[in-house]
């Protein structure tokens, strides 16, 4: 172990080869960040420390590179040992979760028209283009509930409101991987909050991610809050990650951990008062159970004569013979009752026989009916008189309302309501009156978009 003057001595040298890394073309905070790990890594495994060890220490890494919090935490593992770098290096150097709850604001037109073909893009596919806006604008931790709005855009995009829990989680994780998969641009800021619309985005944000022409407008989707239904954000697994094995199989070999393994995974629970076989080892063999003993006599082999003094006598001649004519007797007595079922069964088909002729000779022998005589023409109605005039019936026509449904009408409908309603707010700072004038505007352009007069580029 080195002494605190060693360690000074190296601590005086990080500059130094900060320097060096730094001019090698690395990250400065990166080359910092990693220092700070391991010389936290070091500290926690010192010994105790004399005061004036700790003194020489802490006047080192206060003359260090390193930041406020790093020497604050440094320090403290310095007085403390292990236990405060526990409770304060490992929350202090973990970033917090991103947070966009508005993430339909941010997204092009362009690529929301992409999302909307469900027919010529997978859902992966679109859960990627959703993914790379989400980096470009610097979204790379983004939390559950951002997760969730984001599968929310997928299914609303496509028009698909029957997603089951299965398959909110599918498309939750597969947002996450292709965020993941991208490495961090470091030029861009870390935002932990994203505001309501792009205009709330710092300007290196905006030039990075978006182009002058194809700035995303405020969109109001109300439908994303109900897309999902009853469906959770939480609980969802990767089915992509493997199960964690458990920590003590570490100690175990390595050409051992699979048949140790499989015997934990297939034993079976039992009661605690039935005895469990024991399990021998692999590579011993049981030795085999012993032969069953032979069955034992029930009488003793000196004493036979007992056994036939108490045995029944064989049957006589004249028993056998009342036994044979009994047996006959009953013999026959099936054989009479088998032949008057018989002729039972022969004498209900006969009848059946004679009924269906019966029914047949009276069918043939049945008079015809004779045929109705005409209706006298002097009782026939009168016709109709050709002097009286009807009214004809009136024409009724419904006339069904054209839904616009296209997609030029809802892109040219967007861009004139975030337009009319941002100018308007400008003149007299109203928004519920640059609602109403947006709300107009679209009326009239509607009007001139089904008559042809409007063009949408």
């Amino acid at each position: 172990m080195s002494s605190p003057d060693q360690l000074a001595s190296e601590l005086a040298d990080i500059p130094g080869l900060l320097d060096a890394q730094t001019a090698a073309g690395l990250d400065r905070d990166e080359v910092i960040e990693s220092l700070y790990r391991s010389w936290t890594a070091r500290f926690n495994n010192l010994g105790k420390l004399s005061d004036k060890g700790k003194t020489v220490l802490t006047q080192a890494i206060s003359a260090g590179p390193w930041s406020e919090s790093q020497v604050k935490d440094l320090a403290s593992i310095i007085l403390h040992g292990k236990k405060s770098a526990a409770n304060s290096s490992k929350a202090s150097n973990r970033r917090a979760n991103q947070k966009c709850l508005h993430f339909e604001n941010f997204i092009p037109m362009s690529t929301i028209i992409k999302l909307r073909d469900s027919g010529k893009y997978s859902q992966l596919s679109r859960a990627s283009m959703l993914a790379a806006t989400a980096r470009s604008i610097g979204i790379e931790l983004p939390d559950l509930p951002t997760l969730f709005r984001m599968t929310a855009i997928i299914a609303y995009l496509e028009g698909n409101y029957d997603y089951d829990q299965k398959e909110v989680f599918k498309v939750m994780n597969a947002v996450q991987r292709f965020i993941k998969s991208v490495p961090r641009n470091n030029s861009l800021p870390f935002i932990d909050f994203y505001p309501v619309e792009v205009s709330g985005l710092p300007e290196s944000l905006r030039k990075h991610a978006y182009t002058q022409d194809d700035l995303p407008v405020v969109v109001d989707w109300p439908e994303l809050s109900t897309v999902l239904g009853s469906n959770k954000m939480k609980g969802g697994k990767d089915e992509n990650k493997g199960s964690k094995l458990p920590a003590w199989l570490e100690h175990v070999p390595e050409e051992h951990k699979g048949a140790v393994l499989s015997a934990v995974q297939g034993q079976q629970a039992c009661s605690s008062n039935e005895p469990q076989p024991l399990r021998e080892p692999r590579g011993l063999q049981s030795p085999p159970p012993p032969p069953p003993p032979p069955p034992q006599q029930w009488y003793s082999s000196k004493h036979t004569a007992d056994v036939f003094r108490f045995s029944p006598p064989p049957p006589t001649s004249s028993q056998t013979a009342r036994a044979d004519a009994a047996q006959t007797a009953d013999d026959q007595e099936n054989w009479d009752a088998d032949e008057e079922e018989e002729k039972h069964k022969e004498a209900e088909a006969d009848s059946i026989e004679q009924m269906e002729a019966d029914m047949v000779k009276a069918l043939q022998t049945r008079k015809t009916s004779k045929a109705r005589p005409a209706a006298c023409p002097s009782k026939a109605r009168p016709a109709a008189c050709p002097n009286v005039l009807k009214k004809p019936a009136s024409k009724t026509s419904v006339k069904k309302h054209a839904a616009v449904k296209s997609a030029a009408w809802k892109l040219l409908h967007s861009k004139i309501y975030s337009k009319t309603r941002r100018i308007e707010f400008e003149k007299h700072g109203d928004d519920e009156k640059a609602k109403a004038k947006a709300c107009a505007a679209c009326k009239k352009a509607r009007v001139k978009f089904l008559a042809g007069d409007v063009d949408v580029d």
